[in-house]
């Protein structure tokens, strides 16, 4: 079907938060989507409230609504959601988070200018209950129009998450794409190996997610954050990538298993000794080496804090750590 889009939505006990993502679907301007609700076992209301959207939205769009019949967690849950997908394009949704109400038609727009497989566009960061939000760009060309980009900068330097990315469904389908069943960085596998079986992606330099973060979310839960759970979405993302793109996988090393995960764990509470154990087994020195040319990819925060690493410094890394999660914080 051309020009219509799929959002998928996993749900898990999202009575009192999905109201918001539910009211950001009724005032998209396009209504050139359907919605797909998974459901994984939920407890609460869950069921009763999307059953009432889907009767009341019925002469605006369609919706579905589909339970599994276990607990699967979120990756298995949003792989069934594509295979009941009869849009051309595939975007997830989590059911805490939002679209802005342009969302539908400038996807559309820039699907029928561009034919790339895969949409990139940046995300509002919304701490709950709060109103502080800034925008989180999905491409570290902070300063470039919409546009395309390569391949190996996608999977080198856009962001991890599935949030802020639409993908056309037959190349899923084609090369067998889904999410690993992992409790963490599922989606960090999915989207780089849906990148290199891509052979245009556009970068579209508008905010329309909108990523809000709430205690006791299990699609948002920082606690499953490890560096043992990176290091095993990244040998996943290798199997499918080692040959192709092993410069790549280097530099996606660096950023998401030592960058990302160890300075969120400090700001989980990890100790220095935690970290200095993390550390000793992996060799920064040699891993940084190779990719000096892509060092200006990375935020001066980054390069910092990857110094620092490199020769062990690890109660100024809890320092950088604290002083950043002040300064996020305010």
């Amino acid at each position: 079907m051309e020009n219509y889009i799929s959002i998928i939505i996993p749900v898990y006990n999202s009575e009192n938060k999905i109201s918001r993502c539910l009211e950001s679907l009724k005032a998209q301007t396009c209504h050139s989507f359907e919605v797909i609700f998974v459901d994984d076992q939920s407890s609460d209301n869950t069921l009763r409230v999307l059953c009432h959207f889907k009767n009341e939205v019925s002469s605006l769009f369609a919706v579905s609504v589909f339970r599994n019949k276990l607990n699967l967690g979120p990756g298995p849950t949003r792989n069934f959601g594509v295979k009941q997908a009869k849009g051309n394009y595939i975007l997830f949704l989590d059911s805490d988070d939002y679209l802005a109400h342009n969302t539908i038609g400038l996807l559309i727009d820039t699907i029928a200018r561009v034919k790339a497989e895969a949409i990139i566009f940046d995300v509002y960061f919304e701490r709950c209950g709060g109103n502080r939000q800034y925008m989180i760009n999905n491409i570290v060309y902070k300063d470039e129009p919409s546009c395309y980009i390569s391949i190996e900068n996608a999977i080198k330097h856009t962001g991890a998450a599935i949030h802020g990315k639409a993908f056309l469904r037959d190349m899923l389908i084609e090369h067998n794409i889904e999410f690993a069943n992992l409790m963490r960085n599922e989606d960090l596998v999915f989207t780089k190996v849906a990148f290199a079986f891509c052979n245009k992606i556009y970068y579209l330099r508008n905010a329309l997610y909108y990523y809000v973060q709430c205690d006791h979310s299990i699609m948002h839960d920082d606690k499953l954050i490890s560096v043992e759970s990176s290091i095993v979405a990244y040998r996943e993302i290798e199997k499918r990538l080692a040959g192709r793109f092993d410069y790549e996988l280097k530099v996606l090393y660096v950023r998401e298993v030592i960058y990302s995960n160890i300075i969120k764990r400090f700001y989980l509470g990890a100790t220095i000794d935690e970290i200095k154990k993390e550390l000793n087994v992996i060799n920064i020195k040699a891993l940084l080496e190779p990719i000096k040319k892509d060092a200006v990819f990375f935020s001066r925060f980054q390069r910092t804090y990857l110094f620092l690493a490199k020769y062990s410094f690890v109660s100024l890394l809890s320092l950088l750590a604290k002083v950043k999660k002040f300064i996020n914080s305010r």
